[in-house]
């Protein structure tokens, strides 16, 4: 049988990967949930030469490809390696640091990429397509709870507008305590719990 044409964005036009003159690799929506890579971080272990370096808040910490990256704690640093989101660049490391949902692939570009994508892509480029809009009314939903109080949620629902729109909308919500008990203070994250290094996050 023929093998499977794997179709990406990399050079921002959809082509198939084997005349891409580019070091890419590529995660499908599949690969991605059956590994519970869930963010960034989860990915590493999917992608040669992709490094995550974790910092004590999403300012500080980075990807680095091929050994190059940035570490820097302010705010106004802007990364090596660049975020893009649907053809939009990040324009802080911090901002690729959040949950992934929703997604129909992942292409990691090693190597500059700074003809396409501009100066923040001097070591590379994670590129993610989040999935398209379906022709048909559909709705999916998934919840997720682990030890140690973490849950997630998400939910997805596909409404045609008509002949040529059609829309896609999702929402998700994810809570965790921490990892991490202060012995110092039974208040400290304002939740009247001992536990830091949580979070609490939803959106749409």
């Amino acid at each position: 049988p023929d093998a499977e044409v794997v179709i990406v964005t990399a050079q921002k036009r959809e082509e198939n990967l084997q005349k891409v003159p580019a070091a890419v690799s590529v995660l499908s929506a599949a690969t991605l949930s059956n590994a519970n890579a869930v963010n960034i971080e989860g990915i590493t272990a999917l992608i040669p030469s992709l490094t995550f370096n974790k910092g004590g808040t999403s300012l500080n910490s980075s990807l680095f490809l091929r050994g190059v990256g940035t570490i820097n704690f302010s705010i106004a640093a802007e990364p090596s390696v660049a975020f893009v989101l649907d053809g939009v660049v990040m324009a802080r490391a911090g901002e690729a640091f959040g949950d992934l949902y929703d997604l129909q692939r992942m292409e990691v570009l090693r190597g500059p990429q700074g003809t396409l994508f501009g100066k923040n892509a001097s070591a590379g480029v994670v590129n993610v397509i989040s999935k398209k809009a379906g022709v048909i009314f559909a709705l999916e939903a998934e919840v997720s709870a682990f030890s140690g109080d973490e849950y997630k949620g998400k939910i997805a629902i596909d409404l045609p507008l008509g002949a040529r729109a059609r829309s896609r909308i999702t929402g998700f919500a994810s809570e965790y305590d921490g990892n991490i008990t202060n012995r110092f203070s039974a208040t400290n994250n304002g939740s009247g719990t001992r536990k830091i290094n949580g979070y609490s996050r939803w959106g749409a």
